[in-house]
């Protein structure tokens, strides 16, 4: 009691990172910024969306991306700031306030998917590492990836030869323009090969 008389708020958590004033920024720059971005090591995906004229994270939920300055935002309510670079479609790099090294995202051009464009995929595919077969059907917008008897996971195209599903970040390969077979990446593996077996 005698603490909290003397010291009265004085022990309440402190925000560390307190949000700056934001700027104006022009909704041409922002759909710039838009678009699907892949870490090029980790193969982990980033997606950027304009939602009420504003730049959020994530396809169609997510937090909002505070602009600090036109080429530097911060997450809102995350210790999390993005800075690109310059161009029409630049490189950005993730800063964690609370330190460690930039990671840095490459843009890629959205999927646009249309009815039978996704049929290319269908087939059978079988690791060796794994010892493990994936049959993909298709649909006009998602492919259905299923291994036994399990339930379908969901694949939606990010951008070209791309898809996202379950946690997973799948890559196709091919020679020309046959699909020959895809990469398969989460947080405890990384480019696990599928090759098409038919």
């Amino acid at each position: 009691g005698v603490a909290d008389a003397y010291l009265g708020g004085a022990l309440a958590p402190i925000d560390s990172f307190p949000m700056p004033q934001p700027v104006p920024v022009s909704v041409a720059l922002l759909q710039r910024r838009a678009g699907a971005y892949l870490q090029p090591t980790t193969l982990q995906v980033l997606e950027l969306a304009m939602r009420d004229g504003r730049l959020s994270q994530g396809r169609t939920t997510g937090p909002v991306l505070v602009p600090l300055a036109e080429n530097r935002f911060r997450v809102a309510a995350q210790p999390v700031e993005y800075l690109f670079g310059e161009g029409e479609h630049p490189r950005l790099e993730q800063r964690a306030l609370t330190g460690g090294r930039p990671v840095p995202f490459e843009w890629h051009a959205p999927a646009v998917v249309t009815p039978g464009s996704l049929n290319a995929y269908a087939g059978e595919y079988y690791s060796e590492e794994l010892d493990s077969r994936y049959r993909i059907a298709a649909t006009d917008s998602t492919l259905l990836l299923r291994t036994g008897t399990s339930n379908p996971t969901t694949a939606r195209a990010v951008f070209a030869d791309t898809f996202r599903g379950g946690g997973y970040t799948i890559q196709f390969m091919r020679s020309g323009a046959q699909v020959m077979g895809f990469e398969v990446t989460n947080g405890r593996m990384r480019r696990v090969r599928f090759a098409r077996v038919a």
